[in-house]
């Protein structure tokens, strides 16, 4: 043992380090190499132990391959070696990668030019999982700003994969440090790359790198704001906001996007204005406002379009600017004006309320459409200004009137008496557009169960016109279900001459009636015993079908029906007699 303890072995390393260990008769060469990781953080599997020229393999046992003189220690050389780890690296199992990378991860800068090289071609991996790696293990063996990493990592951001690409941004920002010019250099050479998708990884690239007020960078980045393809144009306006400085040149340049065709586009210049200086944003507002202004066509309504996201700040500019566009003789002008004000930041102003107001006598009925999809952005239910713009306009040609009912019915708080009233008065129109608005905004308006008000609309079954009567069917079943005067109303139509109305009658029944009420399903029996029309008799089989049965009375009168003349009629009662014996079963 004496004998045993005492042999050494002096393990000298490249850079002229060396240690001394103690070894045993049966130390192999893997527990020596255990050690020497221990103290030097070399992973084993990158050392090779050398006796002279020898190297020495991992289950030799040392005192059998080297030799030893008595009281000296006996001098070994360790080489550190990557031949296993770069064979692992060429393995298709991902794991085995992952654990080379480790490897790479664990020698650090000592892996050399050899592991950074190594390290970034897995940046090429299919694996997400490899490719992580790669990432973090190129900032361990490459120092910051080292040029090899940098080329090598600069290389794949025109890799024709787009996860290389993505994954080349990431390690960059491991190898480099903020502000690097050799890196942004580097970077910016791929700027005017004939593929959009690379340019667009290498914009990603100098938000990575650059530092703000880097004119050189801006300046390059600045010239992609006018790429032939959006997703570029968007990207360079993003890279923008986070380099630049709010220069003349800047602020000029992101303004001019800010009539792009693209919509993301705008969006992304407003953001950028924003972020830059004061002056930015005042310089923009004012562009927009001259392109309104001074541009043609299509132009105008880009620069309103713009000018809608300045609105909905609150910009008494941009505000005033659209509505002025309210009169223009130009319908697309005026549609993209009335667009830019759907999301006004303050609520209640009321130069605006009166200027949507004006709209809703537009001639084009998708301006006055829009005009009304205004007014919930602009006021609160119940607005005093409001409701009386709108109802001035009560009073003009019949598409003025119709829209004003329907704005009626979004500003006027439910039970005010003055709308109700307005639109209970043109129930008897002249026109059936009105009389059928008439009806929607009192379902807006009125209180459930406003008997003057079911009246005055139940009156309208009698209509001539079946969009009419059907807007009568949405107030009853929204405001009148089950209500006695609106069934008193219903069961006086039932006997009108016309089959229109009578139909009419029973379907407002359908919508009204208590399920299996006894009055209601009397009536229509008493109806089918003297009815002759073929629809009617349908329609009283529906109204069945939808308030059931009554001590078997709808059962009997469906099943009389079966031996109808209309086989329309026979089908309708043989469904009926199904469904309700199917209830009755319940």
């Amino acid at each position: 043992d004496v004998e045993d303890s005492s042999r050494q072995v002096d393990v000298h390393g490249l850079a002229g380090d060396h240690i001394v260990l103690d070894i045993f008769s049966d130390t192999l060469v893997f527990e020596l190499k255990e050690k020497l990781a221990a103290h030097w953080r070399i992973p084993h599997s990158c050392q090779d132990l050398m006796s002279g020229i020898d190297v020495l393999g991992n289950t030799d046992v040392i005192v059998e391959t080297c030799v030893f003189e008595s009281g000296k220690a006996t001098p070994l050389m360790m080489v550190v070696t990557l031949g296993g780890v770069l064979q692992d690296l060429k393995s298709t199992s991902s794991r085995k990668r992952m654990t080379a990378l480790g490897v790479l991860a664990e020698l650090g800068p000592r892996s050399g030019p050899v592991g950074i090289t190594a390290a970034a071609a897995q940046l090429e991996s299919g694996d997400d999982g490899v490719r992580c790696m790669a990432v973090r293990v190129l900032g361990s063996v490459a120092t910051k700003g080292d040029s090899m990493a940098i080329e090598e990592v600069v290389s794949r951001l025109v890799h024709r994969y787009g996860f290389v690409r993505r994954s080349a941004v990431e390690a960059l920002r491991a190898v480099t440090d903020r502000g690097d010019r050799h890196a942004l250099d580097a970077v910016l050479s791929y700027l005017s790359h004939r593929d959009w998708d690379v340019r667009l990884s290498v914009l990603a690239a100098v938000a990575a790198v650059a530092l703000r007020g880097d004119v050189t960078t801006t300046t390059a980045v600045v010239r992609l704001s006018r790429d032939a393809h959006t997703s570029v144009r968007r990207e360079a306006l993003s890279t923008v906001q986070l380099i630049a400085e709010g220069s003349d040149e800047v602020v000029d340049a992101v303004t001019a996007r800010l009539v792009d065709r693209d919509a993301s586009v705008r969006s992304v210049a407003l953001d950028a204005l924003t972020n830059l200086t004061e002056h930015a944003y005042e310089h923009a507002i004012a562009a927009i406002v001259r392109s309104v202004r001074s541009s043609k066509g299509d132009s105008r309504c880009t620069a309103l379009d713009a000018l809608g996201a300045f609105a909905a700040r609150g910009d008494e500019l941009a505000i005033g600017t659209a509505i002025a566009c309210f009169e223009d003789t130009d319908l697309g002008v005026r549609r993209a004006a009335v667009d830019a004000l759907s999301n006004v930041a303050e609520k209640g102003q009321g130069f605006v309320i009166e200027a949507v107001a004006d709209l809703l006598g537009d001639d084009d009925f998708f301006v006055r459409s829009a005009a009304v999809g205004l007014f919930p952005g602009l006021v609160t239910k119940g607005d005093h200004l409001a409701l009386g713009a709108v109802m001035a306009r009560l009073q003009g040609s019949t598409a003025s009137r119709s829209a004003a009912l329907e704005a009626l019915g979004v500003v006027a708080a439910r039970g005010c008496l003055d709308a109700v009233n307005a639109a209970v008065d043109l129930l008897e129109d002249c026109d059936d557009v009105v009389r059928w608005s008439a009806v929607e905004a009192l379902g807006s308006v009125a209180h459930a169960g406003d008997e003057r008000v079911i009246v005055a609309v139940a009156s309208l079954l009698e209509d001539e016109v079946a969009n009419v009567r059907r807007a009568v069917l949405g107030f009853m079943q929204e405001l009148a279900h089950g209500n006695h005067c609106a069934m008193r109303e219903v069961f006086l139509r039932m006997n009108h001459p016309s089959p229109d109305v009578r139909c009419a009658a029973l379907d407002a029944l359908g919508v009204i009636a208590v399920r299996s009420d006894r009055c209601t399903i009397s009536a229509i029996v008493t109806l089918l015993s003297k009815e002759d029309d073929w629809s009617v008799k349908c329609c009283a089989l529906g109204v069945f079908a939808s308030v059931g049965d009554a001590d078997g009375l709808a059962t009997a009168a469906a099943r009389q029906l079966l031996d109808d003349g209309n086989t329309l009629v026979k089908e309708a009662a043989a469904s009926v007699l199904r469904l309700l014996g199917s209830d009755h079963r319940d």
